[in-house]
């Protein structure tokens, strides 16, 4: 309570007594008081999250406005998967910003998890990523636009496409150069993930932020990789190929996800419309 009064420059006093206001004006119990501090009820939660869309809905009328009167430009913000921002939306903005020149787009790449929790708290107007375990929630439009796989590359004269009828334990013979966005040097995506056996991951040697240097580093190195299936056309221009088709992960649902308020903003609308048009030209 103390940090929270610090932040919104009042007294703990006065939040405390606007925090029982609150509480008694609609007869529910937001927060659980405990020794060590408080935390929300599931009332609580309930009372949070729409707020935040009343939130999210207020800045977009003041951008509306905004624009309206000065005529500026308008801003899209876009979380995106690995998949999205290297394999599938290169072209769809290039597109998209031609027919729509007043319209400039920021796209954020993160894990799926990570890009929905800061959807819910406004960041984005939409994103895409893999949405199979997002929770559903009121006011959220969840949207199945295209199924993902990963597969095995490693640079065209690698000694691993020697090998005749190439297996999975094929590949636990070799180093492996993995993608991250963890702050923790990847360590905990990398346990989460389905694409490497556990064997394999005991042979990972680098791990890198940025998915243009892993593939840099991978065609200049003996290591193999797990890359999606939308930026395989990228990793052929590094100089890589695909191991074995056999090898390829199964695929998950990948899509858009949006605060129905968005599509009020028309230039939120129009990305999506080009959005959906643009994935058909991917398998």
């Amino acid at each position: 309570m103390l940090q929270a009064s610090e932040i919104l420059h009042i007294s703990q006093p006065s939040l405390s007594r606007s925090i029982k206001i609150l509480e008694d004006m609609i007869d529910t119990q937001l927060f659980e008081r405990r020794n060590r501090g408080v935390e929300l009820t599931d009332y609580g939660r309930i009372l949070y999250s729409q707020v935040c869309l009343m939130g999210i809905e207020f800045k977009n009328a003041l951008e509306e406005i905004e624009h309206q009167k000065n005529r500026r430009v308008r801003k899209l913000t876009v979380g995106s998967g690995l998949a999205w921002q290297y394999g599938i939306f290169p072209k769809i903005i290039q597109k998209f910003t031609d027919a729509n020149p007043d319209v400039q787009i920021t796209v954020i790449t993160g894990f799926s998890e990570m890009i929905y929790d800061e959807l819910l708290k406004g960041k984005y107007d939409v994103i895409f990523c893999d949405i199979s375990k997002l929770k559903p929630m009121a006011g959220i439009g969840f949207e199945h636009l295209l199924n993902v796989f990963f597969s095995f590359y490693a640079h065209w004269n690698h000694p691993i496409f020697k090998i005749e009828n190439i297996r999975e334990h094929d590949l636990e013979k070799f180093d492996f150069a993995v993608f991250s966005h963890s702050n923790q040097m990847g360590i905990q995506d990398i346990e989460d993930d389905n694409m490497l056996t556990k064997r394999a991951r005991m042979r990972i040697k680098y791990i890198s932020g940025s998915m243009i240097n892993l593939m840099e580093v991978v065609s200049a190195t003996l290591y193999l990789t797990a890359l999606p299936q939308p930026i395989g056309f990228i990793a052929e221009q590094f100089g890589l190929k695909e191991i074995h088709p056999s090898l390829r992960r199964a695929s998950f649902p990948s899509g858009m996800v949006y605060h129905d308020s968005s599509l009020g903003k028309p230039h939120v609308r129009a990305f999506i419309e080009s959005v959906r048009e643009g994935v058909k030209d991917f398998p």
